[in-house]
């Protein structure tokens, strides 16, 4: 069974660049700190109209998803920050 994919859901949020970039940097230090001493991090993102947030762990970091507990995934563009 396929996932169906929202237009809405694949649109990026951060617009600026150098905020993507910050963005995924703040990724790859909680993917760390999660490795080194489970530290969760907290990812606030969008989901559909809804803004949510949630603490978890961050398993895997690729440039389009984020791996977060038990196989979930995110993807990296509905992302709007990362707290650590």
């Amino acid at each position: 069974m396929q996932k169906q994919t929202n237009e809405e859901e694949l649109t990026e949020v951060i617009s600026d660049k150098e905020l993507q970039k910050k963005r995924y940097h703040k990724l790859q230090r909680a993917m760390q700190l999660w490795n080194v001493v489970h530290e969760k991090s907290k990812i606030i993102f969008r989901s559909g109209k809804e803004i949510r947030s949630i603490e978890t762990p961050v398993w895997f970091v690729s440039e389009k998803y984020v791996c977060i507990n038990a196989g979930v995934t995110i993807l990296v563009s509905c992302i709007l920050d990362v707290l650590v």
